[in-house]
């Protein structure tokens, strides 16, 4: 299933301890903080040691350096192991990584969030998959975030986009009719016919009064299953970015969904990156995934389990680590 795990080009410590949790899960083996530092020497790119200030990978100050950035990782192994709670495929002992021996269907699911957000592991038709199921996940939490709200899957290919048109100017066109908003008829003419996009809106999430008056609170959501790119698709489904086509009323938010648990281990985030956005991370995703388990009165494989290709401990071929 994985092609390569990629090598880590980066100190940051959130992304270097998802490499520890995908080892673990996808080989369904410990993972100590010895071997954090083996992946460290062995998978380090030039990027991880320009970071870390030094030349040699082999040098005592790059042992040194590794040692640190890998005490840095078991925290954030140890926060998790709190913070996602029976999400958490894992036990953190003694500095060591241990795949559960039960796993349920809601530690699967945190293993699909892992996978989504290092899709590079996997060939190109595995990363299409995967980033349409990591849509229909934050499909589902947006139903829990936005409990009262309609719920509208536009992206193309989407379960909505039909009601909509498939051709981007006809479904730019429904979708301002539905939120009471004006179109931009020159810029949407402008649209050749087989484009047959989604301008960067994946999930429209909006307040239906029941009138005619203008004014529809809503947000414009964007799914980005990437594990450090993601910022860059911030604006794609703002408000700002979309006045080409629309002149609004009133300017819909904007909501990224991410499957990188971006925290510190403070629960803080790592930094602003998604400052223009509200931020729904692999954290508040989950919390929002139990959020509609609740609000559907359903058993958690009801809701989880729509989500096709679930990842089960020990997928991996060692070999090709």
């Amino acid at each position: 299933m994985i092609e390569n795990y990629g090598i880590i080009n980066d100190r940051a410590p959130h992304l270097v301890a998802d490499l520890c949790e995908i080892i673990a899960y996808f080989e369904n083996r410990e993972v100590s903080r010895g071997d954090v530092e083996g992946f460290l020497n062995e998978k380090g790119g030039a990027g991880l040691l320009q970071d870390l200030e030094v030349d040699d990978a082999s040098s005592a100050e790059a042992n040194e350096k590794f040692q640190a950035l890998s005490e840095e990782v078991m925290r954030h192994l140890a926060y998790r192991q709190t913070a996602f709670g029976d999400w958490y495929p894992f036990n953190v002992e003694a500095d060591v990584l241990v795949p559960v021996e039960q796993v349920t269907t809601r530690h699967r699911c945190y293993a699909a969030l892992l996978g989504f957000s290092r899709l590079r592991m996997f060939n190109q038709a595995r990363i299409t998959a995967f980033a349409a199921d990591f849509e229909r996940l934050c499909l589902e939490a947006a139903e829990a975030f936005a409990s009262g709200w309609k719920v509208v899957h536009f992206g193309a290919g989407g379960r909505d986009r039909a009601l909509f048109g498939n051709k981007l100017k006809d479904a730019l066109r429904g979708l301002a009719a539905t939120l009471k908003e004006m179109t931009v008829e020159a810029h949407i003419e402008e649209l050749p016919n087989q484009n047959v996009g989604d301008a960067g809106i994946d999930i429209v999430l909006y307040k239906d009064w029941g009138d005619n008056a203008r004014s529809t609170p809503a947000f414009f959501a964007q799914c980005a299953s990437q594990q450090d790119a993601w910022p860059a698709k911030r604006f794609e489904a703002s408000a700002l970015n979309l006045t080409r086509y629309f002149n609004f009323f009133h300017c819909p938010g904007t909501i990224l969904f991410i499957p990188v648990c971006y925290r510190n281990v403070d629960g803080s985030w790592i930094n602003s990156s998604g400052h223009t956005t509200l931020l729904i991370d692999r954290l508040r995703l989950v919390q929002l995934l139990d959020k509609r388990i609740e609000i559907d009165g359903a058993q958690v494989d009801e809701v989880l389990t729509r989500v096709p290709r679930p990842f089960a401990l020990g997928c991996a071929n060692p070999a090709l680590r």
